[in-house]
């Protein structure tokens, strides 16, 4: 059965409360939250503007073990439909 979801009566927001809601700081930009994560963390403001202004480096950074299960992404197919491994093996590193 198809369910259309414009037919249902969703709470949706007016356009004057969006506005109000987008206006105010977001809870995580809190200066409160902000230095009370400097605090837990025990480190200072100017070591915490020092690990935000780092590079952000994602797993793309670190190819050598990228690259080898790209390359082993058929040989582990090809061998877990054979049943020479478990299927589940694919589907866990490339499902």
């Amino acid at each position: 059965m198809w369910i259309s979801l414009r037919s249902m009566n969703i709470n949706q927001m007016s356009r004057d409360e969006t506005k109000t809601r987008v206006a105010e700081v977001y809870i995580i930009e809190d200066r409160e939250i902000i230095d009370l994560c400097i605090k837990r963390l025990e480190i200072n403001q100017d070591e915490l503007a020092e690990i935000l202004a780092r590079f952000v480096k994602s797993y793309k950074d670190y190819l050598a073990r990228y690259n080898i299960s790209v390359m082993m992404k058929l040989p582990i197919k090809l061998l877990s439909r054979l049943n020479f491994m478990p299927g589940v093996t694919y589907f866990k590193y490339f499902g």
